[in-house]
């Protein structure tokens, strides 16, 4: 069953959603059979709901997420906790709901910030920026940036550029 989760990241990789959800389905049906279901299962079901949200299927993606982020929750597992937040972000962004996916972006933030997760924590505040950005509150966007910037010194040049732009604009 390992060839299948990693075909499936193959395909998710490849923009083949469809396709992977269907191999993630599959490998999570093997996992949960297990007894009890190694932690591995947590981890492909919210891959699994990367991958519909990204197949515009979010409404089950978050119902997955959600269940995902009380059993992390459950089990204070921080970092999980925040990569959850981060994909519930995404998928209610892509339905058009921003306020929440704001909340969820600065809920993974700081979870990220709590476990050092810095590369994540770089991530989830450079989303947060951008959409700040949609919404036009320039201000919190600049705020964002200015955190994640802090967080990656070397950030690139498109990223430093922006900052001074948004700067000089706003």
């Amino acid at each position: 069953m390992i060839e299948s989760s990693e075909k499936a990241y193959k395909l998710f990789s490849q923009k083949k959603y469809q396709e992977a959800i269907a191999l993630f389905q599959s490998a999570i049906s093997y996992y949960n059979n297990s007894n009890p279901p190694p932690e591995k299962v947590y981890i492909l079901r919210s891959d699994l709901a990367v991958a519909m949200t990204m197949a515009k299927q979010e409404k089950p993606a978050l119902e997955i997420l959600h269940d995902l982020l009380f059993h992390f929750s459950h089990i204070e597992d921080t970092y999980h906790i925040g990569i959850v937040a981060g994909n519930l972000a995404v998928a209610y962004e892509s339905l058009g709901k921003k306020e929440l996916a704001v909340k969820y972006f600065q809920q993974a933030s700081e979870c990220f910030e709590k476990t050092g997760s810095k590369d994540e924590q770089y991530h989830s505040l450079h989303s947060l920026a951008l959409l700040y950005l949609k919404l036009g509150k320039k201000f919190q966007a600049i705020t964002a940036l200015n955190s994640a910037l802090n967080i990656k010194p070397k950030a690139s040049l498109k990223d430093r550029a922006l900052r001074k732009l948004m700067k000089t604009v706003f």
